[in-house]
């Protein structure tokens, strides 16, 4: 694996992957759509990457299929699809829209890459719907949520474009991700910010941390598995309200809503050698750290 194109690489997980990905020595290429004008932090995001000659960015509009991106992906051993319509994925009516948009975009992309280049897309546990007891990846799916029917749609297409188009995939089913540059809606950044209203973020089955996360995506790279579901879970149960209740988060926020399951790690642990590594309260710290730091640089 020498060189890598990130969709959404200056996202929250991306711009961490890409950074990952470039001090391991890869050739970068991170793609965004060009209006993604919210994104937190872009221009320090590009200014810390920019600087390493591995490292090209690409305003690039996966909808249009630029030949420039492309390009990038017919040269790529590894496509890290992180990007996703996340305006649009969470509300009922905007379903059906957001597939058909969120399909396209695999098959250009799967269209684009080489023979027995890998694909990894981030799914999310929500897949499952609600069930109790240990959760593993041979769990079938049931999702009740539209963010969790939209990402199994996806996942049928990552695998049915894969198999099209001679590729190999690795699609991780992931909890709530949480760390530096965490979106300003999530819960745990909510509390850190001392929102007036803090609202449950919309998987609470598990947290992890962003580099605990990030490492698995360049492991699961790294395998030499042909295709394959892996989920990326600390395996403990209730770990998000363990989390949230160490920042102080208020009763309601602790509610839990679901049944109470856990995750198995088994999988991911025995095939790829994941295993997470920083605990919550380290996390949580790391986190504030960077909020406040980052808070305090727009107040001067």
């Amino acid at each position: 694996m020498e060189k890598a194109v990130v969709t959404g690489g200056l996202g929250f997980i991306g711009y961490h992957l890409c950074q990952a990905l470039l001090e391991a020595g890869l050739e970068v290429v991170c793609i965004e759509q060009p209006n993604e004008t919210s994104i937190q932090g872009m221009d320090e995001k590009l200014l810390a990457m920019g600087r390493n000659a591995l490292f090209e960015h690409i305003s690039g509009d996966l909808d249009k299929e630029d030949s420039t991106i492309a390009d990038r992906l017919s040269r790529a051993d590894v496509v890290f699809h992180m990007a996703s319509p996340s305006s649009k994925d969470s509300k009922w009516p905007m379903k059906h829209q957001t597939i058909l948009q969120a399909t396209k975009w695999v098959q250009f992309l799967c269209g684009s890459m080489k023979d027995d280049a890998r694909i990894l897309f981030p799914s999310t546990v929500e897949v499952y719907g609600d069930v109790p007891g240990l959760i593993t990846e041979d769990t079938p799916l049931q999702p009740v949520s539209s963010y969790g029917m939209i990402k199994a749609e996806i996942e049928l297409c990552v695998q049915k474009e894969a198999q099209l188009n001679n590729l190999n995939y690795t699609i991780l089913r992931l909890p709530t991700v949480y760390g530096p540059w965490q979106r300003p809606d999530m819960t745990f950044a909510q509390i850190l910010s001392e929102e007036a209203e803090v609202y449950q973020d919309r998987s609470t089955l598990d947290a992890l941390f962003v580099d605990d996360v990030v490492n698995g995506f360049v492991l699961a790279a790294k395998s030499t598995n042909q295709s394959d579901i892996f989920h990326l879970t600390s395996g403990e149960q209730g770990q998000w309200f363990v989390a949230a209740q160490k920042l102080g988060a208020k009763a309601d926020i602790l509610k839990r809503t679901h049944s109470r399951s856990s995750l198995s790690p088994k999988k991911a642990e025995q095939q790829l050698g994941f295993n997470v590594t920083v605990t919550i309260e380290e996390g949580l710290r790391r986190q504030k750290e960077h909020m406040d730091k980052w808070n305090n640089t727009w107040d001067i």
